[in-house]
């Protein structure tokens, strides 16, 4: 259940500074991914945010679709571990726009170990929900 509640908090705070600052954060994907279109970042932009916060929402609220949802961010932190490990020793514009915008940055290790632990607590979830110890259990 800790792990649900730590997943759940890592995806909200991924979620919340993409929602409010969305011409920043197509402005870091189209920085990084300079072959997609301006539309199709827009929309990646627009829909990343969302999937974030719709899936750790669906971990906290969600018993019946704990496996599907847990799956869903094992899978989307994968994601993150490659294009840290793609992007490895890369000086960054606007930082990695993980967790907010900053100042330019140089991608490292430690952005890598991050990835990693957010991806482990994922796949804790994961696991959880697998075994059916992540239930929300309430006693009278």
């Amino acid at each position: 259940m800790l792990v649900r509640l730590i997943t759940a908090g890592v995806y909200f705070a991924a979620s919340i500074p993409k929602f409010f600052n969305l011409g920043l954060f197509k402005a870091t994907i189209l920085a990084y991914y300079s072959f997609l279109p301006d539309a199709l970042a827009l929309a990646v932009a627009i829909i990343v945010p969302w999937v974030e916060f719709g899936l750790a929402l669906l971990l906290l609220i969600d018993e019946k679709w704990l496996k599907w949802t847990a799956g869903l961010l094992m899978l989307l932190s994968c994601f993150y571990i490659v294009n840290s490990l793609i992007f490895f020793n890369h000086w960054m514009p606007y930082g990695c726009g993980c967790f907010g915008f900053g100042e330019a940055e140089q991608l490292g290790l430690g952005g890598v170990v991050r990835d990693a632990l957010i991806a482990a607590v994922s796949v804790a979830s994961y696991a959880g929900a697998r075994s059916g110890q992540s239930r929300w259990h309430f006693r009278a």
